[in-house]
């Protein structure tokens, strides 16, 4: 489109030098092969993009402060140290039996021990016997019948046991005797009393605090403006045939 302006821009130098009396002959075109005719051009207008600030730029400070936490430390309160003391003798008793008189054996006769038995002794052994029965009808029978034996009780003495010698011992008499008795000599001891610990609770600082300063830039945005390219003016462009 510009290309084009500049062409009828550069005919219309051209044209325009023509006096009066050529152009009043200019007009009419219906011998020529070509014809132009003035228009009023109107301004040319583009579209600009300019960056402009949506928010201008600033700085903030940040506080950051310290970081402390709280270490449990176990630490020394108290030094071990020895310790030396006097042990006394330690005393005891030791309890003992003592033989007061020895022991000793007798001997006694035991005599012969006697029992009566009574025994059963037969005095007629048994026997088998026939009876003769007649009954009420005058039928006679006969029936064997055992006698059973006939005892008595006989009285006798036996020995339950022989005549023994017995042997008698008479024990020893002991009594009982306590004696003192050394357990331990008296003599040094050293002790020692280990260091006493305790947790103690302290700060400590893992990070110091700090300021920063954080800038923050400017929000850019673009804007579209409409801006005069060039102004309207008068320009000649070709006339159609059909016109004529």
């Amino acid at each position: 489109m510009i290309a084009r302006f500049a062409a009828v821009a550069a005919l219309a130098s051209a044209i325009l030098p023509l006096t009066l009396t050529e152009a009043t002959a200019f007009g009419d075109c219906r011998d020529t092969t070509e014809c132009y005719q003035k228009v009023k051009a109107p301004d040319t207008y583009a579209t600009v993009a300019r960056r402009v600030v949506l928010e201008p730029g600033y700085a903030r400070t940040v506080h950051t402060p310290a970081a402390v936490v709280t270490r449990v430390q176990r630490l020394e309160v108290q030094p071990g140290h020895w310790n030396t003391y006097r042990r006394p003798a330690q005393y005891g008793s030791v309890t003992k039996s003592v033989m007061v008189h020895p022991g000793r054996v007798s001997h006694s006769v035991v005599p012969a021990q006697y029992s009566t038995v009574h025994e059963n002794v037969v005095v007629r052994p048994a026997s088998v016997r026939w009876e003769r029965k007649v009954d009420r009808h005058g039928r006679e029978t006969m029936c064997k019948v055992v006698v059973p034996a006939e005892t008595r009780s006989v009285a006798r003495r036996v020995q339950v046991s022989p005549a023994q010698t017995v042997a008698h011992t008479t024990p020893a008499v002991y009594k009982t005797v306590t004696q003192p008795l050394l357990i331990a000599p008296a003599r040094n001891v050293n002790t020692y009393t280990p260091p006493v610990h305790d947790y103690v609770a302290h700060p400590v600082v893992l990070r110091q605090a700090s300021i920063q300063v954080v800038n923050h830039p400017p929000v850019m945005g673009t804007v579209h403006d409409e801006v005069l390219v060039k102004r309207g003016g008068s320009q000649w462009e070709p006339v159609s045939r059909r016109h004529w």
